[in-house]
């Protein structure tokens, strides 16, 4: 069984078994369903989870999920998608798209980003 040359992203036929390739395509899928839930198409669009909101706007992440259930940030109307995920209240959870955030709190966000995901947005 040979390793990883340089320069490989994923092992060789040789190096997986079946069951480790069916394994990763179903975490690979994972990825892909998820990615589609937070982009909903539009790939341009930005969309921030409640605790990405608190973060910016240095709350608490239970002030920022209760802005983004009632879709209204200090009296600003935010566009708000509700998606099934994990955890309590039946796996709800809200994602707020970031041009809908007051201008402070998207140059915020901006400046927080590494230079790599700045220079990804920009191709």
């Amino acid at each position: 069984m040979r390793e990883l040359q340089d320069g490989e992203i994923f092992p060789s036929p040789e190096i997986l078994n079946l069951q480790t390739a069916e394994r990763m395509a179903a975490e690979l899928h994972k990825v892909i369903r998820r990615l589609r839930q937070l982009t909903d198409g539009d790939t341009k669009a930005v969309w921030l989870r409640s605790g990405d909101l608190s973060r910016l706007a240095a709350v608490t992440t239970r002030s920022a999920r209760k802005a983004l259930k009632k879709g209204e940030w200090r009296s600003a109307s935010l566009a708000v998608r509700e998606i099934s995920g994990r955890g309590g209240r039946a796996g709800k959870q809200y994602l707020v798209r970031l041009d809908s955030l007051p201008i402070e709190l998207q140059e915020h966000w901006k400046a927080l980003r590494t230079p790599f995901e700045a220079a990804t947005d920009a191709s």
